[in-house]
């Protein structure tokens, strides 16, 4: 009967969510959120986050604040990679660096 059921659900297995900038990070916030009103938890036990972004403050995309369900499911530090220190205000301080 284990084994029916398995073959419907799937393996479970060890996921890795990646999001890249400033949309991969609403992207991972929006999953993070469906996780957290279906579960009451921002992430499942088989699942781990990381955003990797020039700007890794906690707001959205365009700039606003995130709003109280955000604040439950916003990532923590070891699932934030900064790619640059400050700011980059052209392309010549990314290449200078």
């Amino acid at each position: 009967m284990a084994n029916e059921t398995m073959e419907k659900v799937g393996a479970i297995r060890p996921t890795l969510f990646i999001g890249l900038g400033g949309t991969g990070k609403e992207v991972l916030l929006h999953l993070r959120r469906k996780f957290y009103e279906r579960f009451d938890e921002p992430k499942l036990p088989c699942t781990a986050f990381l955003w990797i972004d020039t700007d890794t403050r906690d707001v959205m995309a365009q700039g606003e604040r995130i709003d109280e369900i955000y604040q439950e499911v916003r990532f923590n530090e070891e699932e934030r990679l900064p790619l640059l220190e400050g700011r980059v205000s052209s392309l010549s301080d990314v290449f200078n660096t």
